[in-house]
């Protein structure tokens, strides 16, 4: 949250804790990398382009994926 955004945001997956999660751009290709060790995070895309993203957290075999909307 929120969603849509500035390009901060607060990114939040307790049942993820440790994660690994990734940001794509609309073209696929990967703009940030974390782990989520606490399980949540502090996310600062403000320098990207406007537009729309998608979020992919992994753990174990768990996954999870969020559109997030930067404008």
């Amino acid at each position: 949250f929120p969603n849509p955004s500035t390009g901060k945001f607060h990114l939040e997956a307790v049942t993820l804790k440790g994660s690994d999660m990734k940001i794509y751009n609309s073209l696929g290709s990967v703009v940030y990398e974390s782990i989520l060790n606490s399980g949540s995070a502090d996310i600062d895309m403000s320098n990207s382009p406007k537009g729309i993203y998608f979020i992919r957290m992994n753990s174990n075999d768990v996954s999870a994926d969020k559109k997030v909307i930067i404008h």
